[in-house]
Parts: structure tokens; C-alpha cells; sequence
């Protein structure tokens, strides 16, 4: 997320080769540049991305702790909803302003804050949950202040890699990044359903904040040079915001990728918040929860370890668009499935394509907006994707509690695969679209 003056969050891959020596002498070629994860042969970035794991991790604990905690207390699919929509609300807020605080403060301070904040909150919340029958409105509230301090690292958890790795090698560092959430996925998928099948649920949320705080400390002692501290006064927040969204306005790819980035976040995700539900329906508990989200985290990890190679070989844009469809199948599947492995099976299809999208998604904008407003158009994108979840968790905990949570995932998936198709009849150039290895210029075929 980039200022408007000189100081910035991110480092071009110039500055990286010329001063970051450290960062370049730990890099190994070879072996990760034929697998397509080229990141991985840089040490700052392999270090962040073991916190990431363990953090990511934990979120995913997290959230199946909550969603289970309200679901127990109130026994309502919109109840669920309700606390999903303030815990995902901060993002539609203030997720614009977290990407121009990272570019003033740099990603890891940020990365560093939100982790350090949530996990105080969560654990916060589990000792409540432990000690008490936790009134919804005070779910509500912490899910919400959980939500605030976790906002403030969102952009910086992705524009932190032009800080780790060359320009050339963002692709694959992004692509990783994704298969890392996936991971954590699975783990934390596994772990919440275990948890909750032995223990209450306020087991399950002190763990999740644990597990949120000791990442933190890893990630402040990265080998990064954060910028100055901006003096005072300044621009107003608003300003810098508004020349981002001119500066996407007026570019036709980066215009659609935005755009078509609100069904799959808004309607998509509302995954997350319908899954529980489901599985308190169709009596599969906890355990079969922890199942469906782990399934969902391997076929994210699958799609990202292959993410790079993909996008390679068949193009950036194209595998935005087969992304979006391959969410639309995986959340039809699952609607339309009648036990617990298929659903399972469902869940890898839609955790598949949602790597896949977001990862190709994020390739392009960093590749195709200027160093100037890279950090804010990542800010643009996180917040019509994952800012835009409240929306979804309101309208799907609505919905799930009029018809069902399958048949609410069902008409999810129909909405997102709509979405996909009009993205490219009225942009058709979007297919052709490569990310840029060493400039941000998109190829010819796709102007």
C-alpha cells in the first residue's frame, strides 16, 4: 500500500537487488524455480511464511470458535450470521484506510499490531466463554473488536512480499501465500474439530488467541526497513483513497478484476459463516465441521501449489476466470450433496478455486498498477473482496435460516459462476491478460 508522498511499504525489486543483500544472498535458484515457488528460496520470505502458517492457523481456529460458541448459545443460523457480519464489518470500514496506514508504517509494524490485538481480544473472549453464558450482544462486540485489529494487517499480509522477494518472483510469492491460508486451513479446520468435539468452545478460542501472539514476535524481527513515520498532519486518508480509485477507473483490466472481486467476496465467502450451519442441520457436529473446512484447505493448497505453474502456463487472466467458475462448481456441489464426503468433496473443488482466483487476482494488480498506488489498489481489492463478507454473512445467515444453509450455498455458487461469465462478455480482453515479470505493463494481446 503505497503513500502519496515518498515514503512507501513496499520496496521496488531495484532497491531489493541493490540493497537488500542479505535477502538476495539467501536465495537458492534451481530446484524452487522449477516448481514454480521461486519465493521460497528467500530466507525473510520462508520466515514469514512459517508465522503466517501458525497465524493463519489460528484464524481458521478462531472462527470455527465463534461461529460454534454463538451457534450453541442461541441455536440460530442468523444469529451466526449477525456476529459474522460485525466481525467481518471493520473490513467494509476501514480496510481502504489499513492499506495507506501500511504504506506510512510499513507492512510488518502493521502485520505486527493486528496480530498482537486479536489475540488479545480472543483470548479475552474465550475466558468469558469459559467462565460464562455469553449474552449475544457481547459475542457480538468482541467479534467486532477482533475484527478492527485484524483489518489493519490485511493489506499489509500481502504487500508485505514486495518487501521479501524481487518484483520478478511476487507471482510466486502471492501464489504461496495462498497455499500458506489453505494450509492453515486444513490445520486449523482439523484442530477446531477436534477441540470442540472434546472440550467447550472457550478451549478452542484461547487457543486461537495463543496461537495469534506468537507469530508476532517473529514478524517484527524480520529484515525489513519500514518507512518513516509520516509527519504530522498530512493529506486527509481520503484523498490518496480517491486517486486510487481514479487510477482503476481508467485502467480497463484492473477496472473488471475490481469490480468482478465483489460477488465472489460479498456472496462466495459466505462459506465461512454457512458451514457450521450445516453441519448443526444435517447433525454432523463438530467433527464433520473440522472436516469441511479442511477439505476446503486442501484444495486451496492444491490449487496453490500448482497456482504459479498455472498461471504460467495458460495466463493470469485466464486463471482468474477459471477461478470464479471453479468456486461456482464446488458451492453448487456442495448444495446439491447428500452426506458428509460429498460435501467434503464439494469443499475442495470451491477451496480450490478460490485460491486460484485470489491469488491470480492479486498477481495482476500488483503487476499492473504503478509502485505508487500498488499498496492501495491491494486495499481496493481486499476490501470488495473480504471487506464485503458482512454483506454476505447477513444475507446468508437470512437465507440459511429461510431455506437451509445447502440451498443457500447453492445459490451462491449459481450468483458467483453469473458473475464470472459477465466479467468476461463485457471485458473479453481479461482472458489474455499476463502479470508483468519485470514492468508493470500488461502484455499486447491484453490492452
Amino acid at each position: 500500500m503505497q503513500s502519496d508522498g515518498p515514503a512507501s511499504a513496499s520496496v521496488t525489486a531495484g532497491s531489493i537487488e541493490a540493497a537488500a543483500a542479505p535477502v538476495l544472498a539467501a536465495h537458492r535458484p534451481g530446484r524452487a524455480q522449477r516448481l514454480g515457488v521461486e519465493a521460497m528460496g528467500y530466507g525473510p520470505f520462508r520466515t514469514f511464511f512459517g508465522a503466517s502458517l501458525v497465524s493463519n492457523t489460528a484464524a481458521f481456529v478462531l472462527s470455527a470458535g465463534l461461529s460454534w460458541t454463538v451457534l450453541e448459545s442461541t441455536g440460530s443460523a442468523a444469529s451466526v450470521g449477525l456476529v459474522g457480519f460485525l466481525s467481518a464489518l471493520p473490513y467494509a470500514l476501514f480496510t481502504l484506510h489499513a492499506g495507506l496506514l501500511t504504506d506510512h508504517f510499513g507492512s510488518r509494524r502493521m502485520v505486527g499490531v493486528s496480530l498482537v490485538g486479536g489475540g488479545i481480544v480472543t483470548l479475552v473472549l474465550g475466558a468469558l466463554a469459559l467462565t460464562l453464558q455469553v449474552p449475544l450482544l457481547v459475542l457480538g462486540g468482541l467479534a467486532l473488536g477482533i475484527g478492527a485489529v485484524s483489518v489493519l494487517g490485511s493489506p499489509g499480509g500481502i504487500s508485505i512480499v514486495n518487501d521479501l522477494v524481487p518484483r520478478s518472483v511476487v507471482p510466486s510469492a502471492v501464489a504461496l501465500i495462498f497455499l500458506d491460508v489453505n494450509a492453515g486451513r486444513i490445520i486449523g479446520g482439523l484442530l477446531a474439530g477436534l477441540t470442540l468435539a472434546l472440550w467447550p468452545s472457550g478451549i478452542t478460542l484461547l487457543l486461537a488467541g495463543t496461537m495469534l501472539l506468537l507469530p508476532a514476535l517473529v514478524i517484527w524481527r524480520l529484515p525489513i526497513r519500514d518507512p518513516e513515520a509520516p509527519a504530522g498532519g498530512g493529506r486527509a486518508l481520503v484523498g490518496p483513497l480517491v486517486d486510487a480509485a481514479r487510477y482503476a477507473r481508467h485502467d480497463p483490466i484492473l477496472g473488471t478484476l475490481l469490480v468482478l472481486a465483489i460477488v465472489p467476496g460479498a456472496i462466495g465467502l459466505s462459506f465461512n459463516y454457512l458451514l457450521p450451519v450445516a453441519a448443526h442441520e444435517l447433525d454432523f457436529g463438530s467433527d464433520g465441521l473440522g472436516v469441511w473446512i479442511a477439505a476446503a484447505g486442501v484444495g486451496g493448497l492444491v490449487s496453490a501449489l500448482f497456482g504459479a505453474r498455472i498461471m504460467r502456463l495458460f495466463g493470469h487472466g485466464r486463471a482468474v476466470l477459471a477461478g470464479v467458475e471453479t468456486i461456482a462448481l464446488g458451492l453448487i456441489g456442495f448444495g446439491l450433496s447428500s452426506g458428509l464426503a460429498m460435501g467434503a468433496m464439494a469443499m475442495i473443488v470451491a477451496g480450490a478455486g478460490f485460491a486460484l482466483y485470489a491469488s491470480s487476482s492479486l498477481s495482476l494488480i500488483q503487476s499492473l498498477s504503478s509502485t505508487e498506488y500498488r499498496g492501495r489498489l491491494t486495499a481496493v481489492f481486499a476490501l470488495l473482496y473480504w471487506g464485503l463478507m458482512p454483506i454476505g454473512a447477513l444475507i446468508g445467515g437470512a437465507v440459511a435460516e429461510a431455506i437451509g444453509a445447502q440451498q443457500a450455498l447453492l445459490m451462491s455458487g449459481a450468483l458467483v459462476g453469473l458473475a464470472g461469465l459477465v466479467a468476461f462478455v463485457v471485458r473479453p480482453a481479461i482472458a489474455s491478460v499476463r502479470a508483468a515479470v519485470d514492468d508493470p505493463v500488461r502484455s499486447a494481446s491484453g490492452a
